[in-house]
């Protein structure tokens, strides 16, 4: 049986999830509440208009800019518009970016979201995270989403990593399941507090 000292020496590269950890914003549903009465719709009408293509949408069956698009087309409101107003609902965590920055120095660090590809990438480029993350593996760029273990499998490709080598920062315990069935270790994220906990438990180099 593995000592934690031993299974420790084996994680080299740390998977981030996005929404739920770079930011706290974990759904839609706030933007969708301050919006109800603007589109005269329930929040559960509003939250299915948002959805209704993202599942196409974030592994690329449709372009980004189809998207938005057509949300823009059932909302009756100009794309940009919508774009900007939703990605500003989803503001970075500074702490979890810095304590990113910090783990980028001893370990390989990936970006792994089921995100659109206009949004995450100008989250990218306003951020800067390209200097952060090593990789951004996510499910517009690979066709497949969390939790299908084909998008862990990408992630081992281009890392050149074992699964006992990975640790995957996640919100969503249907992620961190299939995870850790995998070998990957895990630390569900709940907030900053629990992170430098779990990190802290695995001995993780900060």
């Amino acid at each position: 049986m593995f000592t934690n000292a031993i299974i420790l020496e084996m994680i080299k590269t740390i998977l981030f999830d996005y929404a739920g950890v770079i930011t706290p914003t974990r759904s839609q549903i706030p933007w969708v509440k301050e919006n109800t009465e603007r589109f005269k719709m329930t929040v559960d009408e509003l939250f299915d208009c948002i959805r209704e293509h993202w599942s196409d949408a974030k592994v690329n069956k449709i372009t980004s800019e189809e998207y938005w698009k057509k949300l823009g087309e059932r909302l009756k409101e100009n794309p940009t518009v919508l774009k900007n107003e939703l990605i500003a609902s989803f503001p970075v965590d500074v702490k979890v970016i810095e304590l990113s920055r910090k783990l980028h120095s001893n370990y390989t660090t990936v970006l792994v979201s089921n995100q659109i590809e206009d949004w995450l990438e100008e989250v990218i480029k306003t951020y800067n995270l390209n200097e952060i993350f090593d990789y951004n593996i996510s499910s517009y760029n690979t066709g497949f989403s969390k939790p299908d273990k084909r998008i862990f499998e990408e992630i081992l490709k281009r890392t050149k990593s074992s699964y006992e080598e990975c640790l995957l920062i996640d919100d969503q315990t249907k992620n961190t399941n299939v995870a850790a069935e995998l070998g990957i270790r895990t630390i569900l994220y709940t907030s900053y507090e629990n992170f430098i906990d779990g990190l802290d438990k695995l001995d993780v180099n900060m």
